[in-house]
């Protein structure tokens, strides 16, 4: 896992492989560490998106090649899950 945050503070980006950890479980990993909270006081992941949907699509990709990238809402940050094993978090407005 590699870790990088910009140094406004606006973003947060980890790098996975996700044959060692799933999708949905950066996810919550990330977003925990980018907002300073525990994994467990999140909002339950399956209410901004199908977790097992998420890890299957994102475990299809090729990470050599861009492959699939899914962008949501999650515990008010815009999160982009990448097939490259990028989890990037973004604390902004929602729309």
């Amino acid at each position: 896992m590699r870790h990088d945050s910009s140094d406004e503070g606006e973003s947060v980006r980890v790098e996975y492989d996700w044959t060692a950890v799933a999708p949905s479980s950066a996810v919550v990993e990330t977003v925990a560490e980018a907002v300073g909270q525990e994994p467990e006081t999140l909002p339950t992941l399956h209410d901004a998106v199908d977790p097992d949907g998420l890890d299957g699509l994102i475990r299809s990709g090729d990470p050599d090649l861009d492959g699939p990238s899914v962008t949501l809402w999650y515990a008010d940050t815009l999160v982009t899950v990448h097939s490259d094993g990028a989890v990037v978090v973004r604390d902004v407005d929602r729309p």
